[in-house]
């Protein structure tokens, strides 16, 4: 008689039949040539539970499953950053395993533009570079004036002049510049005539306070 008649004439359970040759549930498994699952499920155990009979960690249940972390994740009811953390991975890293844009992951921690630029170290150009933005746009993003966008880059009047298709009068303008002051600002453009102008401007000027 096999061990499975003897067991059968007595009617023992497998595991009285295990108990009886101090046989381990690997063993019986064995016997049987059950899986680890086929095993789990006789006994009605849960994935948890196997993976703590064999000292399995999450990542051994997952790969014995062929699951991928998003699927572990979802086992355990883990978001996304505790997945991460579980892996020691950086925010870079989980945008890169979701093929996130930094929009997105910004966006996933309701980040603003500021908080990003702060985290990547980067600068108000390279965020206006990333965003295609403009200096007016930079400049409106933080209410600033195009004077203090000006100071901010170190530029002249003429650059600023250049940056908004300014004429030299519409500088001069804007500042409340006299012509003989703006003359004297850009005096690379003055001519013979416009040197008679500028003297013709001054005694005009100066005629009319000393009539007053």
């Amino acid at each position: 008689m096999t061990n499975d008649e003897v067991a059968c004439t007595h009617n023992m359970t497998n595991d009285e039949v295990a108990w009886t040759h101090n046989m381990t549930n690997d063993e019986v498994a064995w016997t049987h040539n059950m899986t680890n699952d086929e095993v789990a499920w006789t006994h009605n155990m849960t994935n948890d539970e196997v993976a703590c009979t064999h000292n399995m960690t999450n990542d051994e249940v997952a790969w014995t499953h062929n699951m991928t972390n998003d699927e572990v994740a979802w086992t355990h009811n883990m978001t996304n950053d505790e997945v991460a953390c579980t892996h020691n991975m950086t925010n870079d890293e989980v945008a890169c395993t979701h093929n996130m844009t930094n929009d997105e992951v910004a966006w996933t921690h309701n980040m603003t533009n500021d908080e990003v630029a702060c985290t990547h170290n980067m600068t108000n150009d390279e965020v206006a570079w990333t965003h295609n933005m403009t200096n007016d746009e930079v400049a409106w993003t933080h209410n600033m004036t195009s004077d203090e966008v000006a100071c901010t880059h170190n530029m002249t009047n003429d650059e600023v002049a250049w940056t908004h298709n300014m004429t030299n009068d519409e500088v001069a303008w804007t500042h409340n510049m006299t012509n003989y002051r703006k003359i004297l600002l850009f005096p690379r453009r003055l001519t013979p005539r416009r040197v008679w102008g500028t003297v013709a401007v001054y005694w005009t000027q100066k005629e009319r306070k000393i009539n007053k």
